[in-house]
């Protein structure tokens, strides 16, 4: 009882057969290499902006220091000073001095 199919409906049979394979191959091979590109894509423009932020924050920090260099000065001689509090008042009072505030 075999029954021979006609030239239509191999064709059919035919291009059912590819589209189900290449949808396996699309699903299990290629989707999730391109998941995996997706989520490395965006975990690069994210490591870039943390780094481009970083690096700012690095340049104001040249930018303070080499406006002022006598501050990182006044703190070590902060900490060597046996009277702290009085130290600290007399540190604020020449910075106030500096910017011309009045304290």
């Amino acid at each position: 009882m075999s029954r021979v199919l006609k030239k239509r409906e191999q064709l059919l049979l035919y291009i059912i057969l590819g589209l189900a394979s290449i949808s396996l191959i699309f699903n299990f091979i290629a989707y999730p290499f391109w998941q995996n590109y997706q989520r490395l894509d965006k975990e690069i423009a994210r490591t870039k902006l943390k780094l481009i932020k970083y690096l700012e924050v690095l340049n104001r920090k040249d930018a303070l220091n080499n406006k002022s260099p006598d501050s990182s000065l006044g703190l070590t001689a902060l900490e060597q000073k046996e009277d702290s509090p009085v130290a600290i008042l007399a540190e604020l009072e020449h910075i106030s001095k500096k910017t011309s505030l009045e304290t």
